[in-house]
């Protein structure tokens, strides 16, 4: 026996509590109810939620890696995937053919158009975000197994570029410091770890630099804890902390070069051969500010250039006079890569809402910086190859925000695309082109035709809930007030609506008006265009959790009240309809002069005069806590199922 023939046997068997009118009428004979619908399994889904139909075309929202999915209605049609959920990308590489990048404890190879993706390997659980590479393999590192929790052991992974199994170069003790602080070269890998202490008298403890043959065997140590003894041994007594590496390492052929600073007054760049030894000193920058050390290097075949809290800098790698590069920079340099004779950096403010970017460029040989990228969403690290830069955008607060991407251009700054945009699934509307959707603080696009995730902005707090009409999308924040917003649907400037008292629920949109839910207890309403928002209805009795709009009603779904109500548009008295049970998280809807909704039990239609109520269909497995998702045709209901991992439709609706 199928569950839907299960289930409706069980629906059969439920004594009925719909009333066949509201006139009150007492007749002998009541006419009998309409037949019942044929009901079926559209498709299964995992957690399914939200629907949309357009064009013939279901749209819905489920809990699976790929969070939107679509299907023809058409006879004999499977679901499509419309892309794959990322989240943050968190370093990046390129060789000119494609871009590798690291996500949690995942290595992705991507083409430089962004269209395919491929995972390269994964680890246990994720690590620092560290990678290298040499002409056919990535070197990354991922946690070990180990007996802590969290890891307190990781592995230098060696991945071949065209795919294949991963292999372990090196297993570290601590972790890799920084993104830059993998090297390849000269047959050895080369990493910096970042020990806390307390180092040991020998210097066997503490931050270090090592290498291992990449034909395999025992790494060996080129810097210890004590700097090779630029550092001295602790006196009996005192428990000294380790050194504090900083700004990755860069090494050739013949030496390894490296900085630390005190995070007090001063920062140091060194060299040391690669076989250890004594390290030579290059520059003993005293700053007198603990935010002033070495954020990113790079180099050529003779010059070290890297970056501070304010200067791009060059030196030769024997040492000598620094050159400032760019002038002082009163935006905080972040990260430096170089492509023939020039180089590229980020320069970003630190860490907060709205915080904007840029990448500039500038000769190796110092100059005039030019812009290249402007207006970038919070930037972090920044790469290249022969003829693009790519660099990140999200970093802390896009995790917070829900934006972070991959994004590149070419050297001279034109033809800056998205290549991955990390994007979870959330309340979503569609119109002809593309489908719209709600992402923690950020609206986010993706054409109906196919393609990458887009970002069409980011708006002050927690996005509800979203509506469109195809020329903007509509949003309402959810926070201490509810804030309706608006935007063009390919992006643009952002319009403040109106606002009203939190917290935010659903909205809806008619040709003149955003309608919204605040406070759970009213119907607010602002002009498309801007204006003065009004209540339109409200307090609700006992809450609601949805509404609905037709041409001239505005239809309520009551909470404790268990009461579908109706007012109309042009203001007016609340009217109760029908009484289908309160503590529900009942959705509704509202189509040629009916309304509909569904509950965790069941799905029921009801005339707008709310003289005949229909039941559709009963026993919906669902749970206390979740929305189904409601939508229909001209010729179907479709519901979803939350607990039962089901899309289902009835017919006739």
């Amino acid at each position: 026996m199928t569950q839907v023939m299960r289930k409706l046997l069980l629906y059969a068997a439920i004594p009925a509590v719909f009333a066949c009118s509201h006139d009150g009428g007492a007749g002998l004979n009541p006419p009998p109810p309409p037949p019942a619908p044929t009901v079926a399994t559209v498709t299964r889904a995992p957690g399914p939620s939200q629907l949309v139909v357009q064009n013939d075309i279901l749209y819905w929202l489920d809990s699976s890696s790929a969070p939107f999915k679509r299907l023809s209605l058409a006879g004999g049609a499977t679901p499509v995937a419309l892309f794959q959920s990322f989240s943050a990308p968190e370093n990046e590489l390129s060789d000119g053919s494609y871009v590798y990048w690291v996500s949690g404890a995942r290595l992705f190879r991507s083409t430089l158009d962004g269209t395919i993706t491929t995972r390269l390997d994964s680890a246990d659980s994720p690590a620092p975000a560290v990678m290298a590479m040499d002409t056919n393999n990535i070197y990354w590192v991922g946690a070990a197994p180990s007996s802590c929790s969290p890891p307190c052991r990781w592995s230098i992974r060696r991945v071949p570029k065209t795919g294949g199994a991963a292999t372990t170069v090196a297993t570290t003790a601590d972790a890799v410091v920084d993104f830059m602080a993998l090297a390849v070269t000269g047959g050895y890998v080369f990493w910096e770890e970042g020990g806390v202490g307390p180092a040991a008298a020998d210097g066997s403890v503490g931050s270090k630099i090592l290498k291992v043959s990449l034909a395999g065997g025992t790494a060996t140590t080129v810097v210890d804890g004590l700097e090779n003894g630029l550092i001295p041994p602790p006196s009996p007594g005192f428990i000294p902390a380790s050194w504090h590496p900083r700004g990755g390492i860069v090494a050739d052929t013949d030496s390894v070069y490296f900085a630390d600073a005190d995070f007090f007054q001063s920062y140091r760049v060194m060299s040391v051969a690669v076989n250890g030894g004594p390290i030579n000193i290059l520059l003993a920058d005293t700053t007198y500010d603990m935010n002033d050390f070495v954020r990113s290097m790079t180099s050529d075949a003779t010059t070290l250039y890297w970056v501070d809290l304010n200067q791009v800098r060059s030196m030769a790698k024997t040492g000598g006079p620094v050159t400032n590069l760019a002038g002082p920079r009163t935006i905080p340099p972040w990260s430096v890569t170089r492509v023939g004779s020039n180089l590229y950096w980020i320069e970003a403010p630190c860490c907060a809402h709205g915080d904007r970017g840029k990448i500039y460029t500038v000769p190796i040989s110092g100059g005039t910086p030019v812009i290249r990228q402007d207006s970038l969403d919070s930037p972090s690290s920044i790469a290249s190859d022969a003829g693009h830069v790519f660099w990140l955008e999200g970093g802390a607060i896009g995790a917070i925000e829900g934006f972070a991407s991959l994004r590149s251009s070419a050297l001279g700054g034109g033809n800056a695309r998205t290549l991955i945009e990390s994007a979870a699934g959330g309340p979503f509307a569609a119109d002809a082109n593309a489908i719209y959707w709600a992402d923690k603080w950020t609206i986010k696009r993706l054409p109906l035709a196919g393609g990458p995730p887009q970002r069409i902005v980011t708006g002050d707090f927690y996005i509800q809930d979203v509506a469109t009409d195809g020329v903007n999308v509509y949003w309402v924040e959810n926070g201490p007030f509810s804030v309706v917003r608006s935007v063009p649907v390919n992006g643009g400037a952002i319009t403040t609506l109106g606002a009203g008292p939190g917290p935010a629920g659903r909205i809806r949109i008619d040709g003149t008006y955003v309608y919204w839910l605040a406070h759970d207890d009213e119907i607010d309403r602002v002009p498309k265009v801007g204006g003065t928002p009004i209540r339109l209805v409200g307090p609700i009795p006992g809450l609601a959790t949805d509404f609905a709009l037709d041409a001239n009603n505005v239809y309520i779904s009551g909470w404790d009240s268990g009461t579908i109500w109706k007012a109309p548009l042009a203001g007016g008295t609340l009217t109760s309809l029908a009484s289908p049970g309160p503590d529900q998280t009942r959705r509704i809807e509202a189509d040629g002069g009916k309304v509909y909704w569904i509950d965790q039990r069941d799905v029921a239609s009801l005339t707008a005069d709310g003289h005949t109520q229909v039941p559709i269909y009963g026993g919906v497995l669902s749970d206390p806590f979740s929305h189904n998702g409601l939508a229909f045709d001209s010729h179907s209901v479709f519901w979803t199922e939350v607990a039962d991992d089901a899309i289902l439709k009835a017919t006739p609706k």
